[in-house]
């Protein structure tokens, strides 16, 4: 039996451009926006290659270019798509019509089995815009506070935290709710004494993460240290919260300044 494959759905379309021959030029935006589509309409492997079953996650963002992708590729063999209309982040993208028509069965998954129930409960207020009833567990979710300026510095002091008791490196990620361009510490090499490394680094699983709340959407760690929450430029804020909390499988810290959290009653309830 082949072995399951993973990628990202503009990287398989990537794979299969060169498999066919296809010159790729420099990447820029362009060529992203239009890769699935090329891959679709020009790339696609013989019926007989083609995938037995097509298995989706995070299908909340995609284009419509790769679902032609993706509709192509699973043909009438086998699809399965997950998503999560809470992490939708771009509100412009949806299911295309003719598939979701033809879905044969949905089905609502009941249990979480990555957060603890109390970061759970919490994050979901950021889903669904509402005030706590009650503080959640420290042990599940905590506030750290900073001056504006003092941000990453104040990471790196959670960061050494957390491995004084016990936690590996490869067990912390450090996410920013700002983009790569406004983020100010997406860029970091090193935070004090600690090696940073994007998500997609070849050394990643030796290494604390760093990255946006967009590229480790879908993926998770031990602890995740949740920073750069405020700003103009931090747009959908509850649900960059949202899923920047819900990466933590045991427990997510939130490193915020006194304005911010004074201006959110969910993070104040972190102070109760």
């Amino acid at each position: 039996m082949p072995r399951p494959r993973a990628t990202s759905i503009r990287q398989l379309a990537v794979d299969l451009l060169r498999k066919n021959g296809s010159s790729i030029p420099p990447p820029d935006k362009a060529f992203w926006d239009e890769v699935s589509f090329n891959a679709a309409a020009d790339a696609l492997p013989p019926e007989a290659e083609r995938p037995a079953v097509v298995v989706v996650d995070e299908g909340q963002d995609f284009e419509a270019s790769d679902w032609m992708l993706v509709e192509q590729l699973a043909g009438p063999r086998g699809l399965w798509v997950f998503r999560d209309q809470r992490q939708a982040f771009w509100t412009d993208r949806a299911l295309p019509a003719t598939l979701d028509q033809t879905l044969p069965a949905r089905l609502k998954l009941q249990q979480r089995y990555r957060c603890p129930p109390g970061l759970a409960a919490f994050a979901e207020c950021f889903a669904s815009d509402q005030t706590p009833s009650q503080r959640p567990p420290a042990e599940d979710v905590r506030l750290v506070k900073a001056a504006p300026t003092d941000i990453a510095d104040k990471v790196r002091h959670v960061i050494d935290e957390l491995r004084r008791d016990g936690a590996r490196a490869s067990d912390i990620a450090v996410v920013s709710l700002a983009g790569q361009t406004r983020s100010k510490v997406f860029n970091l090499p090193v935070l004090g004494s600690h090696k940073l490394v994007h998500a997609d680094a070849a050394d990643a699983r030796d290494h604390v993460v760093v990255e946006t709340f967009l590229r480790f959407k879908g993926l998770e760690r031990p602890f995740i240290i949740v920073c750069e929450i405020s700003g103009a430029h931090v747009t959908h804020f509850g649900t960059r919260m949202y899923i920047g909390l819900t990466r933590a499988t045991v427990q997510a810290i939130v490193v915020a300044d006194d304005a911010s959290v004074v201006a959110d009653s969910r993070l104040t309830t972190l102070t109760a």
